[in-house]
């Protein structure tokens, strides 16, 4: 196929050390992003495009350089539907920013197509509604506002987004990095790192993770299952709860512990304190390693609940 470019307007705790007997707050529930996405306002011009286009399985994804709402919905169908809104205060001013689709072969591009003339005061908010089948690849960059995300079975890579992120499931997630935002994920399998979250990070469910780092904010992670070489969480301002599934065996390193320990799982056992801020545990039999370091926080240890 040949390249073609469209320029589209559009219970009992085991406690040790200095307890925390509150309980872990949560972060934000997805439902509270989609209701920020839903209360998202439109200026009073307005622009709209629709267009679908065929993907093969394992075409590159690529969504960056916009200013607004990003919503990615699965579809099964090999068709991706594209609706874009545009608004803006005055008409005229719906000149500048406008979207830029391009698909090859191989890549499917979304973004927002550069304005060479001089732009004083002026307001462009873009929102963008595409549903994604479930098998290509997904990169989304520069976007300024929400992205919400539903399942993509394919690699998934986020980074430079100022505003919330929610994803649904994600199979084969790469890396999560530099979002100045609250993170919101329900399923994570295969990540590679998460860091330079400036935000709440909440993993509802997470499988061979392997670090986690660089987090201004609360991290809620759920464990589900580990790689071999284990899973490193560091440099985290604020709580931190850990969740575990029952069949998870480990030896925990804790290392520059800021605030209170509360530990409430009958599997856990505390192997070697050195003093609050530092110490060793066995979840099971033991195995895979944790590394937690540098938390300036307390940290919450939990049973993973089955649901």
């Amino acid at each position: 196929m040949k390249n073609s470019t469209l320029a589209i307007v559009l219970g009992a705790a085991l406690s040790f050390g200095y307890i925390s007997t509150d309980k872990p707050i949560l972060c934000n529930t997805d439902k509270q992003h989609k209701t920020h996405i839903h209360n998202y306002e439109d200026l009073q011009e307005k622009e709209e495009f629709r267009q679908n286009y065929k993907l093969s399985e394992g075409t590159q994804v690529e969504i960056s350089n916009i200013n607004g709402v990003l919503e990615v919905e699965s579809t099964n169908s090999d068709v991706a539907e594209l609706y874009v809104v545009r608004s803006a205060k005055n008409r005229k001013d719906l000149e500048i920013n406008r979207i830029k689709v391009e698909q090859n072969d191989k890549t499917f591009r979304i973004s927002t197509k550069p304005y060479s003339g001089f732009i004083h005061n002026v307001e462009i908010r873009q929102r963008i509604k595409l549903k994604l089948p479930t098998n290509v690849n997904l990169t989304l960059s520069d976007i300024s506002g929400l992205a919400d995300i539903d399942s993509i079975q394919g690699s998934l890579k986020i980074s430079d987004i100022s505003g919330q992120v929610s994803v649904n499931e994600a199979t084969n997630c790469q890396d999560l990095h530099d979002i100045s935002g609250q993170v919101s994920i329900g399923k994570l399998a295969n990540c590679n790192k998460i860091y330079d979250i400036s935000g709440q990070v909440h993993i509802r469910k997470s499988t061979n993770c392997q670090e986690v780092y660089d987090i201004s904010g609360q991290v809620d992670l759920g464990l589900e299952q580990l790689i071999s070489t284990g899973l490193k969480v560091y440099d985290v301002s604020g709580n931190l709860n850990l969740k575990f599934a029952n069949e998870i065996n480990a030896d925990l390193k804790a290392r520059e512990i800021s605030g209170n320990v509360n530990v409430n799982m009958p599997n856990l056992i505390i192997t070697n304190k050195r003093d609050r801020n530092n110490f060793d545990a066995r979840i099971g039999s033991g195995g895979t390693p944790i590394v937690v370091k540098d938390v300036s926080g307390a940290i919450h240890f939990k049973q993973l609940e089955a649901n």
